[in-house]
């Protein structure tokens, strides 16, 4: 039929490719990385600055600062590969709506005109209105593969993404920008095995974009607060059962 819609062949193949080339790029960063850090000893447990909400604050300021920048070199490269057909597919989506509107609209006209006619049984019109809800089933069946190629056309862009985002958050990391490093304190000596698991951690938070370390944030200033409210109750608690204990005495 001329309303038919199909997934173009192109896109889910392309997807793939740039999914295993990026998964590669990936897993040779982890390698060339874990190389130059190889250690044969035991890591030495880390001792970290206490973590005051200010040198929190501080620490994730520049690093939502850094995910923003690394947030928009992931949209670019993934427009270059995605867009054309995500708009595409936009665009067939809409269209396939119109159709599957105008045959809603069809059939209900259909209906309506044999409600009002004196001979509703007429064969003619129920060819009419049969014919119709056809045509509806068919252009609703349409609209459905539309709106599942589309969905699954995204699914497949976020997963781009993602694996974007993990090689430059690890290329990001790898040039000096590290998030566990930054709680250590002043003048830490660091084993390789640390600086790896450095990398890898704050690239994968770079991966997941700014929203993910604001909400990280927001964590930790809730639970900061939370945490002096309970300190304060207890204060309180206490100053209390000490005006108890001396109105006890001084009767």
């Amino acid at each position: 039929m001329a309303n038919d819609f199909t997934v173009p062949d192109g896109p889910p193949t392309q997807a793939k490719r740039v999914q295993a080339i990026g998964l590669l790029l990936v897993s040779l960063l982890i390698l060339a990385i874990l190389y130059r850090m190889q250690d044969n000893k035991t890591p030495p447990v880390r001792l970290f600055k206490e973590l005051k909400p200010e040198t929190f604050a501080s620490v994730i300021a520049w690093l939502f600062a850094v995910a923003l920048f690394v947030e928009r070199a992931i949209e670019v490269v993934v427009l270059v590969f995605r867009d054309q057909t995500a708009e595409l597919l936009d665009r067939d989506e809409k269209r396939v709506k119109l159709l599957y509107d105008a045959a809603v609209t069809k059939t209900k006209e259909v209906s309506d005109r044999i409600t009002a006619s004196s001979v509703p049984n007429a064969k003619s019109f129920a060819d009419d209105l049969n014919a119709a809800r056809e045509a509806e089933a068919s252009s609703k069946k349409t609209y459905d593969n539309s709106i599942e190629a589309n969905a699954i056309y995204g699914a497949e862009t976020k997963e781009v993404a993602l694996i974007v985002g993990f090689a430059f958050g690890l290329l990001t990391s790898f040039a000096g920008v590290r998030a566990l490093h930054a709680l250590l304190p002043d003048n830490s000596a660091t084993g390789r095995t640390f600086n790896f698991v450095d990398i890898v951690v704050t690239g994968a938070m770079l991966a997941g974009g700014s929203e993910g370390i604001h909400r990280l944030a927001n964590v930790f200033t809730d639970f900061t607060d939370t945490l002096s409210k309970i300190t304060k109750k207890k204060g309180q608690d206490a100053d209390n059962s000490q005006d108890t204990d001396q109105g006890k005495g001084k009767q």
